[in-house]
C-alpha cells in the first residue's frame, strides 16, 4: 500500500479517531496526521495544515454525524476550496448508519464514493483507502 503524505481524521468519538489511527498507524501508511473532534476544528486545523504545505491532505476520514458542523457540510465546505480540484485527496465518510430519505440524496449531492460503517474494521478501512486512490488515478 502506498504512503499517505497526511491524513485528516475527524470524528466526535476520540475512540474512534484512536482506532482510525491505530489502523493507519500499524499499516504504516501515514506519515502524519491532524485530528478533529468536528467539522469546524477541521477547518481550522484544515486551513493552517493549507497555509504551512500549501496543499491538502491526501486521506481525509469524516464521521457523518458531529456537533456544530456534520460530515456532509464539511465535505461541501472543502470542495470550495480553491486547492481541492487538483489535489489528490480522498474522503472516506464514517458513519455507524444512513437514513435513506435524508442521507442518500446527501451522498449523490456531495458526489460521495467510498462510505464505511462503524465499528471500524482495520482490512475493510485498508481496502477502501487503497480503492479510492487506484480510482484518484
Amino acid at each position: 500500500m502506498r504512503k499517505i503524505n497526511c491524513v485528516l481524521v475527524i470524528d466526535d468519538s476520540e475512540m474512534d479517531r484512536w482506532l482510525a489511527l491505530k489502523i493507519l498507524e500499524q499499516a504504516d501508511i501515514n506519515s502524519s496526521a491532524i485530528t478533529a473532534s468536528n467539522g469546524q476544528e477541521a477547518l481550522k486545523k484544515l486551513t493552517e495544515y493549507l497555509e504551512e504545505n500549501n496543499c491538502l491532505p491526501e486521506l481525509i476520514l469524516v464521521d457523518l454525524q458531529m456537533p456544530l458542523m456534520n460530515g456532509f457540510e464539511f465535505i461541501k465546505k472543502i470542495k470550495m476550496l480553491s486547492h481541492y480540484p487538483e489535489s489528490k485527496t480522498q474522503i472516506i465518510l464514517l458513519t455507524a448508519g444512513l437514513d435513506s430519505e435524508i442521507d442518500l440524496p446527501k451522498i449523490e449531492e456531495n458526489e460521495i464514493k467510498h462510505i464505511l460503517f462503524k465499528p471500524l474494521n482495520k482490512e475493510e478501512l485498508l481496502n477502501m483507502i487503497d480503492l479510492s486512490f487506484k480510482e484518484k488515478r
